[in-house]
């Protein structure tokens, strides 16, 4: 039970290897999203709130807070629409200033500008903001226990009477429910990326290989070209004597050979761009290659010390007048051409021995 409680306030119930790998490269994506949403909300409806403090008496002690309040969220607005989607890093440091603006805001509002009135904007802040990014809950926990302490504090310096105890009372209780709500909604947004990352691989990697599959290939195939700088290589790879291999010594040996091959691919290309495209058909994309026959003769020399034959074809293209069906269908054609002279050669061979 203690490992389950601190793994779900430390990562959301999930391991850190997975929490870091899988869960916050796809939260940041969220969060930037919402700190700007938030931001922008808050310029339009904080500005809205200055404005009327011109006009409505009650409120008009208020007007510098909304002010300052107003202009504090639009320079957040602009920092985040501007930088954040270039450099990723600053997405969780902005995170934690939309709170400590936020609920600085809220804090401001019911001590310091209206200490007579019950606090209502900062408890709703409480409630409501852990709900809206997703991190780690302690951090979150860490935050709200901050920001309620620091308002208990000016509650006592500023308030006084009924007000002061319901206060203190309030913002400790909907501290207790933003902290518990955080955490929820957190744990339900981490296994939703989880289980997204997981059908997502499902969907396009090849369970035997680990390579991406066909369906990966037909997803990326018009934006690898975006990948390069000045010419496009495709080597296309295909099994030889799978066939006679399942026959002879069983299926599990086929595979092998298949997994042998995946490997020797990975080892020489990277999985980046390198796919199970078939049964025993393999293509792969290699961005801004200058020697791509040396790169095959080290594919080819890998795998047939390990005791297995694959035949490959291969063909380049500069990007400004690249065709991908046409890079590919030559590389196919040569590939093609190259498995029948194996055939040849081996059949020759046999009837040689004989």
């Amino acid at each position: 039970m203690h490992e389950k409680f601190k793994n779900l306030i430390l990562f959301a119930g999930v391991d850190r290897k997975e929490y870091e790998e899988t869960v916050i490269p796809r939260s940041n994506e969220d969060n930037r999203i919402m700190v700007n949403t938030v931001s922008f909300l808050a310029v339009i409806l904080i500005t809205a709130m200055f404005i009327s403090a011109m006009f409505v008496e009650g409120v008009r002690m208020n007007q510098t807070a909304y002010g300052i309040g107003a202009l504090v969220s639009f320079a957040l607005f602009l920092t985040s629409v501007l930088f954040t989607k270039r450099y990723s890093v600053l997405i969780m440091p902005l995170v934690y200033i939309s709170y400590f603006i936020f609920f600085t805001y809220g804090i401001i509002i019911g001590t310091i500008t209206d200490p007579d009135q019950k606090t209502v904007t900062f408890m709703v802040m409480l409630v409501f903001l852990p709900m809206l990014f997703v991190h780690r809950p302690i951090h979150s926990v860490l935050v709200i226990v901050i920001h309620v302490f620091v308002f208990i504090v000016l509650c006592l310096k500023y308030k006084t009477g009924n007000v002061l105890g319901n206060d203190i009372i309030d913002a400790i209780i909907f501290g207790i429910l933003g902290m518990t709500s955080g955490t929820i909604v957190a744990r339900i947004k981490v296994k939703g990326y989880i289980m997204e990352a997981q059908l997502k691989k499902v969907s396009r990697i090849d369970k035997l290989t680990e390579l991406n599959n066909r369906n990966a290939y037909e997803l990326d195939l018009y934006t690898i070209p975006e990948q390069c700088d000045h010419s496009l290589s495709c080597v296309y790879v295909d099994a030889n004597g799978l066939k006679r291999l399942n026959d002879i010594r069983g299926h599990k040996y086929g595979d092998e050979l298949l997994k042998c091959i995946a490997r020797s691919i990975v080892e020489v290309f990277g999985k980046k761009y390198s796919y199970r495209f078939g049964g025993d058909e393999f293509v792969i994309f290699i961005p801004d290659c200058d020697d791509i026959k040396a790169e095959v003769r080290i594919l080819v020399a890998n795998i047939e010390s390990k005791g297995y034959h694959i035949s490959v074809g291969w063909d380049s293209c500069k990007i400004d007048r690249l065709s991908m069906t046409t890079l590919i269908h030559n590389a196919e054609t040569m590939m093609y051409k190259k498995k029948a002279e194996y055939y040849r050669k081996e059949k020759n061979d046999r009837r040689n021995r004989m």
